[in-house]
C-alpha cells in the first residue's frame, strides 16, 4: 500500500516542532505530541527523525556509500514476455523499484514510484508500451553505419595517446557549426558525440586532439578524461587507430514571443543516434553512459 502524501503545511509543521525541540535539548519530537498528528505525518516524522538520528551517529553518507550499505539487498527481475525489460531495487538509492530497457542503456529507466513487486511489474509494462516500444520502432530501418560512410565528413583516423591523454595527431576540424559526431573502429560505432557550444565541432573535436594530461594530474581531476582512458586501454581498442567522422547541423533564427533565438536539433538527432546505434548493435564504448 502506498504512502499518503505529507502536504507543504504538514511538513512546516513537522520542521517547526523539530527546530523547537532541537533548541530546548531534546533529540526527538516527544510521543504525545506526535500522537495528535495525522498518521500521513506522524509516519513521515518518524521516518525523518530516523534519518536524522542515523546521520549523527554515522555522518553523512555520499551516494555510492549509501548504495553499497545495502547493496546486499539489491535486486533485479526480468519481466516475463518481454525481453530486455527489467525491474530493479536498489534499496541504498530508492524504496521504489525501476524500470529498465536494458537494450538501449542504462539510462533508459524510469522510477516506478512504488515499492510493491507486481505494481512495478504492471507499471514497466504500461511504460515500455507507451514510451519504450515508439522509440524502438522509430526510424529502426535507417542504419546509422551508412548515414556516416555516406552522409558524414571524414576527418581523419588516429591513436590514442596514453601518456598526454589525447588523440594528438587527428588532423584539425575546421568547422564552427554545431552538429555531431562519431567515433569508429572499423565498422562499429564506439561513440556518437554532440557539439552546440559557440565554437561548435572545432572545439569540441580540439578537446580530443589536445594532451589533456593536465586534467588528470592537477586538483581538478576530469573523469570523463580518466574514464576515455580506461576505455581506448581496453583489450578490444588498446594501440588501435579510430576515425572521426563528423556532421553539421548549423543552428537556425526564429522568433519566440517576438524574441529572435536560435534552435540546435544536434542535442535531440545524437540522442536518437545513440539509441539507434546500440538498437543495431554497435558497442558504443567510448559513450560516457557505457
Amino acid at each position: 500500500m502506498s504512502k499518503k502524501v505529507v502536504s507543504k503545511e504538514e511538513r512546516k509543521r513537522f520542521y517547526s516542532s523539530k527546530s523547537y525541540y532541537t533548541r530546548i535539548g531534546q533529540d526527538s519530537i516527544p510521543e504525545h505530541v506526535l500522537e495528535k498528528w495525522s498518521p500521513a505525518l506522524r509516519e513521515y516524522a518518524i521516518d525523518s527523525m530516523s534519518r536524522m538520528a542515523n546521520v549523527k551517529k554515522n555522518g553523512v553518507l555520499d551516494s555510492k556509500a549509501r548504495y553499497h550499505s545495502k547493496k546486499e539487498s539489491n535486486r533485479t527481475l526480468n519481466v516475463e514476455g518481454i525481453r530486455h525489460l527489467q525491474i530493479s531495487l536498489v534499496p541504498g538509492h530508492s524504496k521504489n523499484w525501476m524500470a529498465r530497457y536494458t537494450k538501449i542503456s542504462h539510462k533508459c529507466a524510469k522510477s516506478t514510484n512504488t515499492a510493491d513487486e507486481q505494481k512495478a511489474i504492471e507499471y514497466a509494462k504500461k511504460w515500455y508500451k507507451n514510451t519504450v516500444l515508439p522509440t524502438l520502432q522509430n526510424n529502426s530501418d535507417i542504419k546509422v553505419l551508412d548515414f556516416v560512410k555516406q552522409k558524414c565528413t571524414l576527418l581523419g583516423k588516429s591513436k590514442w595517446n596514453h601518456d598526454e591523454y589525447g588523440f594528438l595527431d587527428l588532423p584539425r576540424c575546421l568547422s564552427s557549426q554545431s552538429g555531431v559526431y562519431f567515433i569508429l573502429h572499423r565498422n562499429k560505432i564506439q561513440k556518437v558525440g554532440k557539439a552546440d557550444g559557440a565554437k561548435g565541432l572545432q572545439a569540441r573535436l580540439r578537446n580530443y586532439a589536445s594532451s589533456n594530461k593536465s586534467r588528470v594530474t592537477g586538483k581538478y581531476i576530469d573523469q570523463f578524461t580518466i574514464s576515455l582512458n580506461e576505455k581506448m586501454a581496453s583489450a578490444e581498442l588498446k594501440g588501435k587507430a579510430v576515425s572521426f567522422y563528423y556532421y553539421e547541423i548549423p543552428k537556425k533564427e526564429t522568433t519566440l514571443e517576438g524574441f529572435k533565438v536560435q534552435t540546435c536539433m544536434a542535442r535531440s538527432f545524437e540522442k536518437e543516434l545513440s539509441i539507434q546505434c546500440r538498437l543495431q548493435g554497435h558497442p558504443m564504448t567510448l559513450s560516457g553512459s557505457d
